[in-house]
């Protein structure tokens, strides 16, 4: 997609929340889940609408997830406003002119990098350098470590090389010697650590202490280590970097560096609120991380320290000198967690409402255990007993009396609370997966028992109104191979309702991602891209839950396995339909032996039985052959409606080769197909064919000759495919065919006519010559017998009645009275010699059926015995003659006097022609 295809103004005058997107990883890890959280509470708390796009990194190896970063393409100015890209995991497997390039497609709208230093891009990035020097200086100052072994993250990665860095200065800085050998290379997936610590081991290095370039590098070093069995921390200490939630509860809990990806999201959408205020953003800005000690390096956790400290004075202070700052102080404490704006105020209310005795008891309890609902993950419940602490620390000193042991009481239950949250959070979260698996089971069956499309969006918008999914907006792609060209929506529904649609779904530009007008004015949505392997199918909009990550991987692959099922099915249907109709309009021409007649009726049976908006035959004329011309043409010989009959009254014409599909088809030889008309290059646009959209011009091939073409046009977009063009060619080639045998067939009969003329000539010369030589035409049977008829009257009778075929006449006879004739005529291949005729004096008589048939027979075997005895007599006059010659010759070769042998040859002829005068002259050849 161009840049310019990418940014359109914005409908003018129309009032409208601005929209931002984030393009992310597309994984249910906690930093994707957690960044993800970030921009969506921030959007929500500057009223932003918010689309995420989960795809995968650029070119990734593994090829089926990597469909997904189809979404990549659909990133458009015309619905978003500004964009997060979290550039550092886009990047894993590219170099920086490629993401660069990714970048430099959404210009000009505004962007925020993630992760990734990029020249001329404002970019947020973790401090990698001061968290990692910070584990770093945390072994040598407080556990005197000496030998520390550094495991890498990926070559090249700025995050991995910056982690790096940090570590050989943060030795350089404490006077420890660099040693090459406690480094190892790695990556940041899993299998790195056990490997980097087999190595170490088996070449006998020494280290007491082992940093990693992230958390599962070194979970895995310490599972490794413990196969060994070695102890961690006593033996060797581990120190990882992220604080992936599992840290908490590895055993032992793994001292790491805490990245703060909500903190992340957030800070990235109020960035770019910034932009949207005309100000110009920092190319870089840079979040800090801070160390997390828990028990893998040797110490007590940083809860459990911190919860022993004492308070900070306990001389009486005001809480107004302390409010602002313990309420930030809670703020930072929990800075991870998914909570509404002004908790901490919310929380500290609740607690001073309850110490002051003006509630009953159990506010405070009941604000805290609403609030530990809203918290994801077990990991982040660890935090808040850091909350009371700091709550503790602060309030402790503003305290006295009986108020201090209250409040110490509601810090002890708030605690157990804690603890109690902590023990059912995980039977809680497994309950809980497993009630989503077993219902995603249920949903994915009834899916995939579904074999219509749209039964298919009638189930869709049932289920995940009952997965809690409150918005839902799914469409297809028009052309799967081409995604960007444009999509369908079928289905649209909301917490109002499904929206009414078209049952042909309705039609918008795919980087819209929904036509105008459908999608609400405020909205939080993910963009799911439904593909099955390499076969992109289309994009499901739904309502943003970032907690939720897991579930929409999950319905994204059985939404997309339920629509290739119902595709496919409805696919080969189609192609059942089409090469059964094929089959029918060939078996109906087939039967048509008139050529004109067969042409036109192929264009109306292609058109009728395909649904189609025009359809068009042309046949090649070689006309310019003849003139002396090297360009031929194919002539419309066919077309339907009132645009091919004005085209056939104007002779419309295409050149062989030139461009249009059909001389480019019939030059080739092959079909050519347009599912986009407006972008085929090789094409005549028909003034009087506006509608058509998509085009297919078919060869018609007979004998390995291409004698013409047929054009099929629709006014729908991609409504042909390649399957069609295998069908339909082969239906084509049947016309072709068909098309000649017409041709041959009428050849076949004029050469048939032709002989036909030519013999009834011969046997209307043969009678008459025949009947020349015999005087007698005509007998007459009656009572007295037989006698030759030769009276006119009887003539006159005779030709004024059909001579060709069985007929009855009442006519006046010979002798005057009215007689009722009957009358079949003699016939010999085709030409009639006579009549045989019939009366009854009776006038009234009327010959029945049977009479007229009788007749009819007994005249055609006596025309067959009076032509095979006229051709009996003619071979005994060819028998007699030939005699007659052989005498002559016989003669001839008897005697060697000239005078003699024409003296006989005179007599002989003149005897047996029966001639009045033979006459033989020799003449010298002057």
């Amino acid at each position: 997609m161009s840049n310019d295809s990418l940014v359109k103004p914005r409908e003018p005058g129309k009032p409208r929340r601005l929209t931002i997107g984030l393009l992310t990883y597309g994984g249910h890890d906690s930093a994707s889940q957690d960044l993800w959280a970030g921009v969506d509470a921030a959007t929500r708390d500057l009223a932003l609408n918010l689309i995420t796009f989960p795809g995968e990194p650029l070119h990734s190896p593994f090829e089926f997830v990597a469909q997904a970063n189809v979404l990549y393409d659909l990133v458009s100015a015309e619905r978003l406003d500004g964009l997060v890209i979290w550039g550092g995991v886009l990047a894993h497997y590219v170099g920086l002119a490629e993401i660069v390039a990714l970048y430099e497609r959404y210009q000009p709208l505004p962007i925020v990098n993630l992760s990734l230093p990029l020249p001329g891009i404002p970019t947020l990035l973790f401090d990698n350098y001061q968290g990692m020097y910070a584990a770093v200086e945390h072994l040598i100052v407080a556990h005197d470590y000496q030998r520390i072994a550094f495991v890498c993250g990926p070559e090249g990665h700025p995050e991995a090389e910056e982690r790096y860095r940090a570590y050989r200065e943060a030795l350089v800085a404490y006077d420890l010697p660099f040693d090459p050998a406690l480094v190892r290379p790695g990556s940041f997936g899993k299998g790195v650590g056990d490997v980097a610590v087999q190595h170490l081991l088996a070449q006998g290095i020494e280290f007491e202490a082992l940093v990693a370039a992230n958390d599962q590098i070194a979970l895995d070093a310490i599972a490794y280590l413990r196969t060994q069995g070695l102890r961690v921390p006593r033996d060797v200490a581990v120190v990882g970097f992220d604080n992936r939630p599992e840290t908490n509860f590895s055993a032992p809990p793994l001292t790491t560096v805490a990245q703060s990806w909500r903190t992340l999201g957030r800070r990235a959408v109020e960035l770019l609120g910034d932009a949207f205020q005309g100000r110009v953003l920092p190319e870089r800005s840079v979040i800090p991380t801070r160390l997390v000690v828990r028990q893998s390096c040797g110490c007590l956790s940083t809860s459990v320290r911190q919860a022993a400290l004492a308070p900070v004075a306990l001389t009486p202070v005001s809480l107004s000198e302390v409010r602002e700052e313990l309420l930030v102080a809670m703020q930072e404490s929990a800075a991870n967690h998914s909570l509404p704006a002004g908790w901490p105020a919310q929380l500290l209310q609740a607690f001073l409402t309850e110490l002051s005795g003006e509630e009953p008891p159990g506010l405070f309890y009941q604000t805290l255990s609403e609030l530990l609902r809203q918290t994801l993950t077990g990991g982040e419940l660890l935090h808040w007993q850091d909350l009371i602490t700091v709550m503790r620390r602060y309030l402790l000193p503003c305290l006295s009396g009986e108020e201090r042991q209250r409040a110490e009481n509601s810090w002890q239950q708030a605690r157990v609370a804690i603890g109690e949250y902590l023990y059912r959070q995980p039977a809680s979260r497994h309950l809980q997966l497993y009630q989503q698996e077993d219902s995603l089971n249920e949903v994915s069956q009834r899916l995939l028992d579904t074999s219509e499309l749209t039964e298919l969006m009638n189930l869709i918008a049932q289920e995940g109104a009952a997965l809690n999914i409150t918005r839902c907006y799914l469409s297809l792609y028009e052309r799967p191979e081409t995604p960007s060209a444009g999509a369908q929506l079928l289905l649209a529904y909301d917490e109002t309702g499904r929206k009414e649609l078209s049952p042909a779904g309705q039609p918008f530009a795919t980087y819209l991602l929904a036509p105008d007008g459908i999608l609400p004015a405020s909205y939080h949505l993910v963009v799911a891209p439904l593909y099955f392997h390499d076969e992109q199918l289309g994009l499901a909009l739904l309502e943003a839950q970032p907690s939720r990550t897991e579930l929409y991987q999950r319905l994204r692959g059985y939404l997309s396995s339920a629509l290739k099922n119902v595709l496919s099915l409805e696919r080969l249907e189609r192609r059942a339909t089409r090469i059964q109709t094929a089959s029918e309009v060939a078996g109906v021409v087939s039967t048509i032996l008139d050529q004109e007649m067969l042409i036109q009726r192929v264009v109306e049976l292609v058109r009728e039985r395909f649904e189609l908006y025009y359809v068009g035959l042309f046949l090649v004329e070689r006309t310019g052959e003849r003139l002396g011309e090297r360009k031929q043409w194919a002539v419309l010989r066919a077309g339907t409606g009132e645009a091919g009959q004005k085209m056939l009254s104007l002779g419309h014409r295409l050149a062989v080769g030139g461009d249009s599909m059909i001389g480019w088809a019939v030059a080739q030889q092959e079909a050519r197909i347009a599912l986009d008309v407006g972008q085929e290059p090789v094409r005549f646009d028909n003034p009087l064919l506006p509608a058509t959209r998509s085009e297919m011009a078919l060869p018609l091939l007979s004998r390995g000759q291409t004698i013409g073409a047929l054009t099929i046009q629709s006014t729908a977009e991609a409504a042909f495919n390649t399957e069609d063009i295998s069908i339909l060619q082969t239906m084509a080639t049947q016309v072709a065919i068909a098309i000649e045998n017409a041709r041959l067939f009428k050849e076949a009969q004029i050469a048939l006519d032709e002989m036909r003329a030519t013999q009834r000539r011969y046997v209307q010369q043969s009678w008459q010559q025949h009947l020349e030589d015999a005087p007698v035409s005509a007998y007459t049977v009656a009572r007295a017998g037989v006698r030759v008829q030769d009276d006119e009257s009887w003539q006159r009778i005779l030709r004024s009645l059909p001579r060709e075929q069985v007929t009855t006449a009442i006519t006046a006879g010979p002798d005057g009275e009215s007689h009722s004739l009957l009358n079949a005529p003699l016939t010999v291949r085709g030409e009639v010699i006579g009549n045989l005729l019939l009366q009854d004096e009776n006038g009234e008589r009327r010959w029945s059926e049977a009479e007229q048939d009788l007749l009819g027979a007994v005249a055609e075997r006596m025309a067959q015995t009076a032509e095979g005895l006229r051709l009996l007599d003619e071979t005994q006059q060819r028998v007699t003659r030939e005699q007659l010659v052989g005498e002559i010759m016989a003669q001839a070769r008897e005697t060697l006097d000239v005078k003699t042998v024409l003296q006989t040859a005179t007599d002989d002829l003149y005897r047996v022609l029966k001639l009045e005068e033979v006459v033989i002259q020799l003449v010298a050849d002057s």
